[in-house]
Order: structure tokens, then sequence, then C-alpha cells
């Protein structure tokens, strides 16, 4: 296995190659050269980029796919991973299967650490998929422990927290992919609104938190901006946008009712302090 590692490049560059993978993969299986199809895509897949492309015919993965079964090659890593990206929105647990199969089959021939934690980080995935959600943090914790590079693990292991309700520790790993993610890494504008979202539930009704919550509001709309020439994303693209703007809204009106409150116990402090009447010296008389 020698997949094409770029974690120096942005995401957009790797974008671009998982395209130029697709495409030639593609292109192979409609000659009908199976095998070298199954390698190409499934650098694709093991990329984190492959279902971004928007390119994947479906009908000709299936005729790879069925081609490796038929040749027992599924536990070939690129071939386990095109295998399993096939079977994820059905049946994870195949796929599952297929990935620990590889991922031994990887262990043995030394593979590099970037290649074991793209395998991890895809059937933490799926484990996440099937409702197994301690299975996959804990291979998202890995993938990011064998390449600290590999940043679509660490979001994936923020959603995988949050599913298992553990909002704490989503945020701790939302802040650590916020801080190293590039700023065309696609999941990144909706990363900065599940931030938001999580905070205000973790301290409802708290408006002195309102200062930090503009800050990732501002640089989620600035990324989005971006987003949009570079991925066609539209604020529909990001499921957590609304409710994050919801939040937001209720704070600032918050906010805006205790300025209101705090200037006028001000006013009537002020006003009772201008109508007392003046203290009197003490008086010298003796009576």
């Amino acid at each position: 296995l020698n997949l094409l590692h770029v974690s120096m490049a942005s995401a957009q560059a790797r974008l671009q190659q998982a395209k130029a993978w697709v495409v030639e993969g593609l292109q192979l299986a409609t000659d009908r050269r199976y095998e070298e199809a199954a390698d190409v895509l499934g650098q694709a897949v093991l990329s984190g980029y492959a279902a971004a492309t928007r390119d994947i015919r479906l009908d000709l993965v299936a005729d790879v796919v069925h081609y490796c079964l038929r040749r027992n090659k599924t536990t070939e890593p690129r071939a386990a991973a095109l295998y399993a990206f096939f079977l994820s929105g059905s049946a994870p647990k195949d796929g599952i299967d297929a990935l620990s199969a590889a991922l031994d089959a990887a262990d043995a021939a030394d593979a590099s650490p970037s290649e074991l934690s793209a395998l991890r980080r895809m059937r933490g995935f799926l484990y996440a998929l099937a409702g197994t959600g301690d299975k996959a943090h804990k291979d998202f914790e890995e993938a990011v422990a064998l390449d600290p590079a590999n940043v679509q693990s660490l979001y994936l292991k923020s959603k995988t927290l949050r599913f298992m309700k553990v909002p704490q520790e989503a945020v701790k790993t939302l802040e650590e992919y916020l801080r190293l993610a590039a700023d065309d890494e696609p999941d990144l504008p909706e990363a900065y609104y599940e931030t938001i979202v999580l905070k205000c539930l973790l301290q409802p009704k708290d408006p002195s938190i309102l200062p930090a919550l503009e800050l990732l509001w501002n640089k989620a709309q600035e990324l989005e901006a971006v987003h949009a020439k570079l991925y066609n994303s539209t604020p529909e693209s990001y499921p957590d946008r609304p409710k994050a703007q919801r939040f937001l809204m209720l704070l600032r009106a918050m906010a805006m009712q205790q300025g209101a409150g705090a200037a006028a116990a001000g006013g009537a402090a002020a006003a009772g302090a201008s109508s007392a009447p003046a203290s009197q010296p003490p008086s010298n008389e003796i009576s």
C-alpha cells in the first residue's frame, strides 16, 4: 500500500487530487480494468474526499466491488476501503469487518502511519454509523495519534462525542479541530456553528459568553463566503447554522434586557440619592 499522503497540502488541493483519482478510477472501471480501478478509487476513498467530489458513479463502483468480492481482494487496504465506502449506507458492519481485516494486513505489511490513520478514520466513521460510539471514538483517537495532520478524524471524533452525549469533550475536540484545520477544510464552517450550539447548551441563558460566540459566528460567516466559491455551498449546507443563529439572537436579547435593567437600576439609585434630604452637621449645642 502506498497511499499518496498530502497532509501539508490544502484541503482544496486534496479535493482536486481525489477528483483526479475518481475520474481515473471510473474510466478504468468503464474499461473493465477492475483491479486497477479498485486501487485508484480506494486511494480517493482513503483520502477522505471521495464523497465531496460528487463525481462517484455507484453503478461502476458496484462493478468494481463485485469483482473484488469474487477474487477475495476485499482484505487489501484500498479495495477494503472502496468496499466499505460502498456499504456505508446499507451494511456498515460488513464494511467494518473488511476494514478490520485490511488493518491487520496493513499492520503486517508495516504500512505507514498515515495509511493506518486513514484506515482507522474510515472504520471509526462506520462504527459511528453502526451506533457503536465507544469503538468509533477509540478509532478516531488512534487515527489522530498515528497522524496528527489527520484533522478529519478530529472532526468526526467531535461528532461521535456529541452523539454519545458528552458535550464538554465534544467542544474540546471541536476547539482543537478549529485550531488545526486549514480555512478550506470543507467541514470548517459547520464546525464553528456546532461549537456555538454546544457552548449554548452547556451554558444556557448566559449572556456573558456572547462576545466569544460572536467571534465564532463572524469567523463562520467569513468562511461561508469563501466556501461558497470553493465548493458551491449555501447556508443550507450547514445543518447547525439556524440553531446557532437562534441561540445568538436569544443571548443578544437577554444581554439587552440585562443592560436595560442595569441602567434602570442605576438611574433609580441616582434619583433616590438626589431626592434625599441633605444631612445636617452635628450641633455643638448642649441641652
